[in-house]
């Protein structure tokens, strides 16, 4: 059963996006149909995560998402469900639904770019642009996925877009606000970054994120 939130359907678990070449031509019957191949994406990570979990876990989680897609913009949502995923794995205390909308959230996120250009200045616009799309292609979403697109932009010290400081951040908002700014420094060739260099520069952000999870990262 489904209930409706801002005119938005929300269900009670995420569906997973189809391989597209571009995410503003993936039309809203492919997106829900697809989307019910995330409790498989997941379970992989799961026994990836539980037969190495250490550094080499999201090196080969990577390695798959990358593998998913050559398009930037789709690539780049792969690795960030794969991350976010993994990281809540790490934490070891996330529910079995944070880590579908986790992974459903990695998917959605950037709807509402029509490329994706790591090397860009953040434009608060995309969110309610990925949450209009959403919203006018009926794609189904749980409530947790509609919260990590709204808060996956909020700042540690509340300096984000809304302003919601530490806590009142959706927890797994803050899980995904540094998978999706890992993944983009791991794409942004202009900085030639590997695994290690991202995860160094991440944790010197001071302010950006949750330290205790930003910890799960730094123990590689």
């Amino acid at each position: 059963m489904s209930v409706k939130e801002d005119s938005i359907t929300l269900v009670r678990r995420p569906k997973e996006e189809k391989e597209i070449t571009l995410c503003t031509s993936i039309h809203q019957s492919e997106l829900s149909a697809s989307m019910e191949e995330l409790p498989g994406l997941v379970q992989n990570l799961i026994t990836l995560f539980e037969s190495s979990p250490t550094a080499l876990a999201y090196q080969e989680g990577l390695d798959f998402a990358r593998s998913k897609s050559t398009d930037l913009l789709e690539s780049h949502q792969h690795q960030v469900s794969a991350v976010a995923v993994l990281m809540a794995l790490s934490m070891g205390d996330f529910s079995q639904q944070d880590l579908y909308d986790l992974a459903g959230a990695g998917r959605l996120h950037d709807l509402g770019l029509k490329r994706f250009d790591p090397t860009a200045p953040e434009d608060p616009a995309h969110i309610k642009k990925s949450l209009d799309r959403i919203k006018k292609e009926k794609i189904p979403i749980t409530p947790g996925v509609l919260r990590i697109i709204e808060l996956h932009h909020e700042n540690w010290d509340g300096t984000g877009y809304k302003g919601y400081p530490s806590l009142k951040i959706y927890r797994p908002a803050r899980i995904f606000r540094i998978a999706d700014d890992f993944v983009t420094l791991l794409q942004d060739q202009s900085l030639r970054m590997n695994y290690f260099a991202a995860i160094d520069l991440l944790s010197a952000r001071e302010g950006c994120y949750d330290p205790i999870m930003i910890e799960v990262l730094l123990k590689r």
